[in-house]
C-alpha cells in the first residue's frame, strides 16, 4: 500500500482502489499520485518539493532539473497529480521550464510574409517540412488546433510572433490541425512538426517568444493556477478574502504585476495588501511574496501557516516564509497611531480603531486560528500514526516518518507564537481568552 502525504489530507492508494475514485464511507480520501511507481529517489525528491524548509524544496527542484531520469514528459504527466500540493505543481512546472529549454525546438518549415487581414501570410514552404505538402506561398493562416492565430490585445505580440508561439510550443512530431484561406477559398489540414535544426541559419528563437510558448503550453495542460491566500481585514471584522493571482500567462519576467482582489463587502482589504504583493520571476519560480517594507507600512504580519494554506509564498528575508495566511494585525511596534489608512478622513475614527482593545481582538483571533491549525495537524499526526501500524514497504514508511517529524516542528512552533502572542495580551491588560 503506498501512501503520500499532502497539506491537511492524508492520500491513500490502498490495492483495491482504482483510477483515484474515493472509497465510500472513508474518512480519508483515496488518490494514486502519478508518480507512485517513479524510483524512489524521484519520489522523494518529489515529496522535498513540498518540505517544511525553503531550501529543502530548493535543492529538490534544482536535483530534479538535472536528474537523468527525470525528463519534460515525465514532469509535465506528475505535475497533473491532483495530489500535489500548489507549492509542488509550481516547483515542478520550473523544472519543466528548464527542461522545455533544453529540449529539441519544434518547427514548421514556413517563412513569414507579415499580416493579411489579421491573419499570418506564408511566403515559402520548406521541403523537407510536412507543411511543404500542404502550404503553399501566399496562403493566409487562420487557425492553429482551432485556436486563432491573432496579435496580443496588449500588443506585445503579433500575428506572427503568435503563431510562432503556438508552434514552439510544440515538440518535434507533434501533429497540429491548420486552417486558412487561399485565394479567398477555406483550407484546412493536419501538418506534422519538424525541428527546428533542420531550417536554414536556424539560430535561436528569441527568448521572450520561448518563454511564452512554454507558458502557452502550460496553458494547454490546464496546469496554471491561480494563487489563492486567505486573509483578514484590519478593521476589527472578521472576515476572508480571495488574492486571485494573475497566471502566469499574463506575468512578464522580472516584473510586479498587480492582484486581483475580490471582496464581498469592501474594497479596502484590497487597497492594503495589494500594493504589498509583487510577484518574483522567472529564476526563482512564478512566487508571490509579501515586501517587508510595504507590508509593515501596512500593518501586515506575514505568519507561516505552510501546512495549512500551503500557498505559493516566498520571502526574500533569509529569517522565514511568509505564509498562506496574511494576518492583519496592529502591534504596538507598528506605532498603529501613525498608520494612514486608505479611505480614512476621520481622525478620531481611525484613532479609536487602534486602541487597545481592538489589538487584544485581532490578537485572540490569531490565538483561535492558530488553535485550529494545531488541531488539524494533531488529527493529521494521528491519521499517520494509524498508517504506520499498517505494513509499508521502507520508502513509505521513511516518507511517513518524515512528513509525522515536519508536522511535529510546525506543531512547535506554532505553539511559541501562541506562547508569545499571550504575554503580548497580559501586556495590554487583556488576559487571554479560553
Amino acid at each position: 500500500m503506498l501512501l503520500a502525504l499532502t497539506g491537511l489530507a492524508l492520500v491513500l492508494a490502498p490495492a483495491h482502489a482504482s483510477g483515484g475514485e474515493p472509497a465510500p464511507g472513508g474518512e480519508l480520501e483515496l488518490a494514486t499520485p502519478s508518480f507512485a511507481k517513479a524510483p524512489l529517489e524521484i519520489r522523494r525528491l518529489i515529496e522535498r518539493l513540498d518540505a517544511h524548509s525553503p531550501g529543502d524544496r530548493a535543492v529538490a527542484e534544482a536535483t530534479l532539473s538535472e536528474h537523468p531520469d527525470f525528463d519534460l514528459a515525465t514532469a509535465s504527466a506528475v505535475a497533473r497529480d491532483p495530489a500535489l500540493t500548489p507549492e509542488q505543481r509550481q516547483r515542478l512546472l520550473n523544472v519543466g521550464w528548464r527542461l522545455f529549454r533544453a529540449h529539441p525546438r519544434a518547427a514548421m518549415g514556413i517563412s513569414f510574409g507579415g499580416e493579411v487581414d489579421a491573419m499570418v501570410r506564408i511566403t515559402n514552404a520548406i521541403e523537407p517540412f510536412d507543411a511543404a505538402r500542404l502550404l503553399q506561398a501566399g496562403d493566409l493562416i487562420d487557425t492553429l488546433d482551432a485556436r486563432p492565430v491573432r496579435a496580443s490585445s496588449d500588443g506585445d505580440f503579433s500575428a506572427q510572433n503568435d503563431m510562432q508561439i503556438e508552434i514552439l510550443s510544440r515538440l518535434p512530431h507533434e501533429r497540429m490541425r491548420v486552417t486558412g484561406f487561399r485565394h479567398g477559398q477555406a483550407f484546412e489540414g493536419e501538418i506534422e512538426l519538424g525541428r527546428w535544426n533542420q531550417l536554414n541559419q536556424a539560430g535561436t528563437p528569441d527568448e521572450s517568444l520561448l518563454r511564452a510558448a512554454w507558458l502557452r503550453r502550460v496553458h494547454r495542460m490546464e496546469l496554471d493556477r491561480p494563487l489563492e491566500l486567505n486573509g483578514s481585514s484590519g478593521d476589527g471584522k472578521a472576515r476572508g478574502a480571495v488574492i486571485d493571482a494573475v497566471t502566469p500567462l499574463a506575468i512578464r519576467p522580472n516584473s510586479y504585476e498587480a492582484f486581483e482582489m475580490r471582496m464581498a463587502t469592501s474594497n479596502r482589504f484590497a487597497r492594503e495588501i495589494a500594493p504589498a504583493v509583487s510577484v518574483v520571476g522567472p529564476d526563482t519560480g512564478w512566487f508571490a511574496e509579501l515586501d517587508p517594507r510595504l507590508s509593515h507600512a501596512a500593518g501586515i504580519a506575514p505568519q507561516n501557516n505552510r501546512p495549512n494554506m500551503r500557498a505559493l509564498v516566498e520571502a526574500r528575508e533569509a529569517e522565514g516564509v511568509a505564509g498562506g495566511v496574511v494576518e492583519m494585525r496592529v502591534l504596538p511596534d507598528n506605532n498603529p497611531r501613525r498608520m494612514v489608512l486608505p479611505g480614512r478622513d476621520d481622525p478620531a475614527q481611525a484613532a479609536a480603531e487602534n486602541d487597545q482593545a481592538r489589538i487584544a481582538a485581532q490578537l485572540r483571533r490569531v490565538q483561535q486560528a492558530r488553535a485550529q491549525q494545531m488541531q488539524n495537524l494533531e488529527r493529521l499526526i494521528e491519521q499517520l500514526d494509524t498508517a504506520l501500524e499498517t505494513p509499508l514497504t521502507p520508502g513509505d514508511r521513511t516518507l511517513l516518518i518524515e512528513r509525522r517529524d515536519s508536522y511535529l516542528r510546525t506543531i512547535r512552533g506554532l505553539q511559541e507564537q501562541v506562547d508569545l502572542t499571550e504575554r503580548q495580551l497580559r501586556e495590554l491588560g487583556a488576559g487571554v481568552q479560553p
